[in-house]
């Protein structure tokens, strides 16, 4: 399409449609988009070869491993990490700019690491855990973020982190504490602050934004053994902090599908509050309040206070004043547990209620629709846990259908007519 309008342009400027310093800089505008698609396109394939390499080799050596001798073995187990190492200290020197270079060679030095570790350890019958296996891996991948500079590697090595606290944690007797996933993550953050401030529109922030709070979400379960006395609680809170750092002015101009912060804390919070629809008593999270319950609690206040202080009460997202209300929800029903189910409820529908008026505040009709689905997800639950007529059911249901069509009916009159 860009190349079919370049061709264009000498008719337009011949027709008095535009001057030729506008034609200059729409030629200028299309070449610097090829560029960055052509670089796009090679870091992809830099990566995508690396790691095609690095398993093609593994692929080749374990097919003839058994006719190896040690010293061969060894030799074939350090020879992918070698060559890796030769390149990575080549690109350093020369000072490289290329990015397809740093980040597939990044790639291929983790890939190697691992094999050569696992290798290692199967020659000469070390004895070991896949808990300690997934930390040190993790750990010498630390280097690669910093050295060669590379978003694959603080990628890997998020994954690798979340992989460790998920291993460890299953296996509580392994001689490793589930703490050491607060030392991975905080070796690798500051690589994440620094996309953040210079490149915070790349492919690598954006994939970033979903692995941050995915790890954060999964290593809560585990961090704490304890945690499952006050879990809901808890990822309410880890929820609503998401949803604070979504709303930072930075995060806030992200596009839906690329704000894994709002996604992930919106419907984090909406899943659990449904799930506690379905509880009568909030008795099994009864116990003494763990460190990481009080640290999610400061975190949460001290975010909600700098943000309304910045920006005010009615600009933040609705979804942020759930854990404040479930908290006083969730210790009144451990007071008062026959109200806990009636309370959330209420919570949910006002809650649903609240998303629909901002959304037609806005015109926007993705709000608008989000809250009547969120108000239809909580009539289909009802419809199957309490003991109403068919001819209520049929009712309410008319009445949520209603609302989808009038509400989308109005607001689509109203910018029409805007």
């Amino acid at each position: 399409m860009s190349k079919q309008f370049l061709k264009e342009l000498p008719g337009l400027i011949r027709h008095g449609v535009i001057d030729e310093a506008a034609a200059v800089r729409i030629e200028r505008f299309y070449e610097k988009q090829s560029t960055h698609r052509t670089s796009r396109l090679l870091i992809i394939f830099g990566i995508l070869g690396a790691l095609l390499v690095g398993l093609g080799i593994i692929l080749i050596v374990a097919h003839n491993w058994d006719s190896f001798s040690k010293t061969s073995r060894l030799i074939f187990a350090a020879l992918p990490l070698l060559i890796s190492q030769i390149v990575a200290t080549v690109l350093v020197i020369r000072g490289s700019q290329s990015v397809a270079f740093r980040e597939g060679t990044a790639a291929f030095i983790i890939l190697s690491t691992g094999a050569i570790i696992s290798l290692v350890s199967q020659i000469y019958n070390i004895q070991g855990d896949l808990g300690k296996f997934l930390f040190v891996w993790t750990l010498l991948a630390v280097p690669c973020v910093y050295v060669l500079e590379s978003s694959v590697a603080s990628m890997l090595a998020w994954i690798g982190a979340t992989s460790f606290v998920v291993t460890a944690g299953f296996d509580n007797g392994m001689g490793i504490s589930t703490y050491w996933y607060l030392l991975l993550t905080a070796l690798i953050t500051p690589h994440f602050i620094k996309l953040l401030r210079k490149t915070p529109d790349s492919n690598f922030t954006l994939f970033h934004h979903w692995i941050l709070p995915s790890s954060l979400a999964i290593a809560l379960y585990w961090l704490e053994p304890d945690i499952e006395r006050f879990m809901i609680f808890s990822y309410v809170g880890l929820f609503g902090i998401f949803l604070l750092v979504s709303q930072i002015d930075f995060f806030s101009k992200l596009r839906l599908l690329i704000n894994g912060w709002l996604v992930i804390g919106n419907l984090g919070t909406i899943i659990l509050l449904i799930v506690c629809s379905f509880e009568r008593r909030p008795e099994s999270y009864r116990g003494s309040i763990d460190k990481f319950l009080i640290a999610i609690v400061v975190s949460y206040m001290a975010g909600l206070f700098y943000l309304v202080r910045e920006k005010g009460f009615r600009s933040l997202n609705p979804t942020i004043w759930c854990f404040p209300i479930f908290a006083i929800v969730f210790f009144i029903g451990t007071t008062s547990p026959d109200i806990f189910q009636v309370l959330i409820n209420l919570m949910l529908l006002g809650l649903s209620i609240v998303i629909i008026l901002d959304g037609a505040r806005k015109n926007h009709l993705g709000i608008l629709n989000y809250g009547l689905i969120m108000i239809s997800v909580l009539v289909v639950c009802r419809f199957f846990d309490t003991q109403i007529s068919f001819v209520l059911r049929g009712l309410i249901f008319i009445l949520v259908g209603a609302g989808f069509f009038g509400f989308n009916y109005w607001i689509i009159r109203r910018n029409k007519t805007n």
